[in-house]
């Protein structure tokens, strides 16, 4: 009898859950399940115990919510993945800690309702409504010469940035993919 309880107590949790153990170390800190990422993760600055990022993990894939933050400690980027999709609210922000760019990503992981960008001193320089990600109709339009050129075609992808670490750049032009920003940073 003690046996039978001892196998149940022991080793069933471990075939339902999976192996649960943790990691940390100078650059990150998280759970790994089965040798893959699970849960929140936290990472570092190199040479430093700043917090680069948060990121929720689900079975090694970034799934779930998202945080990484500048060097200055401000929020550089906030929001919710879905198998590496973006859904629900995306916010990025300027190193002062002002709002660069909001928007809604729908159920197709698309940009839905106003999308918003904006200048470094918090003022709305550039909106437009989107439907399943297809450009609707200009909102507002500043006369910034860099925003001016973004009418219907831009994107915001993910990308490695100079640490390794996942990062947005929002890239400004179908017909210019050398005219790209991260944030307020031209590449």
């Amino acid at each position: 009898m003690k046996t039978i309880l001892l196998y149940f107590l022991i080793f069933v949790p471990k075939l339902i859950f999976g192996q649960l153990s943790l990691h940390t170390d100078e650059k990150e800190t998280g759970y790994l399940l089965d040798n893959q990422k699970h849960g929140i993760w936290i990472n570092y600055y190199p040479d430093s115990k700043k917090v680069y990022s948060e990121i929720e993990y689900y079975k090694g894939i970034p799934n779930g919510s998202f945080k990484s933050y500048w060097e200055n400690g401000q929020l550089k980027d906030c929001g919710k993945r879905i198998d590496k999709n973006f859904i629900d609210t995306l916010k990025l922000f300027y190193p002062n800690g002002n709002l660069f760019y909001k928007a809604y990503y729908n159920e197709n992981f698309k940009e839905e309702g106003e999308v918003c960008f904006y200048e470094s001193d918090g003022k709305v320089s550039y909106s437009y409504l989107a439907k399943n990600g297809e450009f609707q109709k200009v909102t507002y339009k500043t006369s910034n010469p860099l925003l001016s050129i973004i009418d219907t075609s831009y994107s915001v992808v993910n990308c490695k940035d100079d640490f390794g670490k996942y990062g947005h750049w929002v890239n400004i032009g179908k017909d210019r993919p050398d005219l790209a920003y991260s944030f307020n940073n031209k590449i």
